[in-house]
Order: C-alpha cells, then structure tokens, then sequence
C-alpha cells in the first residue's frame, strides 16, 4: 500500500499538472494518508479548495500516528542525529509511520531518500 506524502496531496488537490501526473503514476494501486498529513492538508485552509479537499479525505484511508509509530519514529530521530543527518520532526513521523505499518511513502521531496529502512517512491516530473 503507498503512503501519499503531503507534497503529492497538495499537488493532486491543487489540481496541477503534477498532481495528475502523480495520479497516473500511482494508478490502481491502494492509498492512504497519515494523520500527521491530514493535519497538515486542514491546517492549511488554502484557496477556494477547501471543501473538496474535505471530500476527498473523507474517501482516503488514514494511518494514526500512534505509540508504536512514535517509538519507531524517536528511534528513527535519534540514529538520523548520530549520523549528522536531519529531517523535520513531522517528516520523521510520516517515515516512523511507512516504516511501523510496512507502507511504500510516496513524495516529491528528495530528503526521505536518506531514511533508513524507508521505502521511497519518489514522484520526478518536469516542471
């Protein structure tokens, strides 16, 4: 099952040529959010969206980020730290949550490719 990063739900609620790229790219395969980007989507109210964003998550499966997402996530933070390498504390929870619940993450952003034990399907479209 792909875990769909917020960077590609911006993308496919702002209904931009990367969200339908992203769309065709992740075709029939299952989907789900986590808690942390669904929070993150209602948080940010943007545009004239709003509702059918608020449709469209009532129709997406949500991973909680519960204890043992946030003690794979602590772990996760802590080697990353050791090692000199850093994430933001909600990205670690969205890579603490793929990797607790064995979930592909789907995303736009190159730094999750530095996760340990994170598996990445990493969404390249030209601009």
């Amino acid at each position: 099952m792909y875990l769909l990063d917020t960077s590609v739900m911006f993308e496919i609620l702002s209904a931009t040529k990367t969200g339908a790229a992203a769309l065709l790219e992740i075709g029939e395969e299952s989907v789900a959010i986590s808690s942390l980007t669904r929070y993150e989507l209602l948080a940010t109210r943007k545009g004239k969206r709003f509702e059918e964003m608020q449709r469209m998550l009532r129709s997406l499966p949500v991973i909680a980020y519960d204890t043992p997402c946030a003690d794979v996530s602590a772990d996760l933070k802590s080697r990353m730290s050791v090692k000199g390498k850093t994430i933001s504390y909600h990205d670690t929870h969205i890579a603490g949550t793929c990797i607790y619940n064995n979930l592909i993450l789907v995303t736009l952003d190159k730094h999750f490719a530095n996760v340990p034990g994170l598996t990445v399907k990493k969404l390249e479209f030209e601009s």
